[in-house]
């Protein structure tokens, strides 16, 4: 086809150069049919005073918009989602620092079970304070790990996006239930296209948009972030089709069991930390919302436990080096020469020499092993790492410190007593009508007291 023709004889048509003669405009034709775009009556808005974007938890989840949650494996995502959820259910003022908006909240699960499920609501109302029966009416769990499902989209063979079943019952479950807030854990259950694809991720978080603008919730959607370390896994849209994206991470160069709540991406808010926790007794907690004496193990326990990985990793890197290094003093002392490498990561001689006796009690190290040859063939003895003790299983950092204690601190059998007492247990300390304390009672799940989290 050529040119438009600008003869007036032939308005709107074009050169055919094969048929050699003015043809009727093809896309004049598919213009006329179209539907119109929209434009904002902006006459109507000048008399109007705009509205700000309100939130249903402040300075992180904007109303009728999706928020992309995104943590590692094992990085409290679920539970976090779970207590926004529960406070706002229970018309608590704050959660962990943070500002709830009071209204009916759900969530849909696609890998708990029912069971899985009931374990996490039961020691986060314990922990919060609440009633779990009094959720009744303004809290919707949904768990699909039991039911087939093909996500919330599929792509069709021209690379449409069309909702699925579970998509409108997501919008009937907003809809019935009137909630404010609705969560979807997880994002690799619902999208179902190739992450890598830009024009996939963007059309599946437009839909999601869609939902979140004409329902006027929240959503906030959950993530696993990749091995590499980067906040987000697949192409860069999974960031920048959201307006709002948040992360949590963990505190550098501090205490290990913190994690830090993080806007790390807001168009309406400022971007930064929102919030810090640390996993205890099965729900989240600040570090100052805790007793005391309790913030003091933990912290002591935490310590010990990265002055351990620290004395491993040094250790390591000499052996990386040839060299061979000794419990006893000397000139190759280990916790000298620890406390002077950049592996060290601020831990001193005093640290050193408290994890080694730690990691030497445990059976992790073993004194005047056989680490290697010198070149005359003789052996090179010293410090060897022998790995975990079979008696101890899969062991988080904070089970560890809790079970051994920390030794620079006090006794182990101080800090069993105090991290497995209820009575201890007062953190966050919900208050009653009286202005009392109330502590949460023993949750159902004690014989389980060593269990930690797994991809909460």
């Amino acid at each position: 086809m050529g040119a438009v023709s600008s003869d007036p004889d032939n308005a709107g048509r074009v050169w055919d150069d094969g048929a050699a003669r003015w043809v009727d405009d093809p896309w004049a034709a598919r213009k006329r049919g179209v539907k119109p775009l929209r434009a904002m009556d902006l006459a109507a808005l000048a008399d109007m005073e705009p509205q700000p974007v309100g939130f249903a938890v402040k300075g992180l989840l904007p109303e009728g918009e999706t928020t992309l949650l995104t943590a590692p494996g094992g990085g409290n995502k679920t539970t976090l989602a779970l207590m926004l959820a529960v406070s706002m259910a229970a018309r608590l003022d704050q959660c962990l620092g943070l500002d709830v908006r009071s209204c009916p909240a759900a969530y849909l699960g696609m890998e708990d079970s029912e069971g899985r499920l009931h374990w996490l609501l039961h020691h986060i109302c314990a922990g919060l304070g609440v009633r779990l029966g009094d959720l009744a009416g303004r809290l919707s769990v949904v768990s699909m790990r039991q039911e087939a499902s093909n996500g919330l989209a599929h792509f069709d063979r021209e690379g449409g996006l069309e909702p699925d079943d579970l998509y409108f019952r997501a919008a009937r479950l907003i809809e019935d239930s009137g909630a404010g807030l609705l969560v979807l854990d997880n994002l690799a259950h619902l999208f179902l296209g190739n992450e890598n694809d830009r024009g996939q991720a963007t059309r599946f978080l437009a839909l999601l948009n869609r939902l979140a603008d004409e329902t006027g919730a929240a959503i906030l959607l959950l993530a696993h972030t990749p091995k590499n370390g980067e906040n987000f896994s697949g192409s860069t849209a999974w960031i920048n089709a959201v307006r709002s994206h948040a992360s949590i991470e963990k505190e550098e160069g501090g205490d290990p069991e913190i994690r830090v709540l993080k806007v790390s991406k807001g168009n309406y808010v400022r971007p930064g930390e929102v919030s810090r926790f640390r996993w205890f007794n099965h729900y989240l907690v600040r570090p100052e919302d805790l007793p005391p004496r309790v913030a003091e193990q933990l912290a002591a326990t935490s310590r010990a436990s990265s002055a351990n990985d620290a004395f491993l990793r040094c250790l390591a890197k000499v052996g990386e080096q040839g060299r061979a290094v000794s419990h006893s003093k000397g000139a190759n002392y280990a916790p000298r020469i620890f406390a002077r490498m950049p592996e060290a990561k601020g831990f001193e001689l005093a640290d050193f020499e408290a994890a080694m006796e730690r990691l030497l009690h445990k059976g992790d190290l073993l004194a005047d092993q056989e680490v290697g040859k010198y070149a005359n063939r003789t052996a090179r003895r010293g410090l060897k790492h022998v790995g975990e003790g079979a008696q101890k299983g899969a062991q988080s950092p904070a089970q560890e410190g809790a079970q051994e204690g920390a030794q620079d601190a006090q006794s182990e059998r101080e800090t069993e007593d105090d991290l497995h007492n209820p009575s201890a247990h007062s953190a966050p300390s919900p208050t009653e009508r009286d202005g009392t304390h109330k502590v949460p009672s023993p949750s159902a799940g004690d014989a389980e007291a060593d269990w930690m989290p797994g991809d909460d």
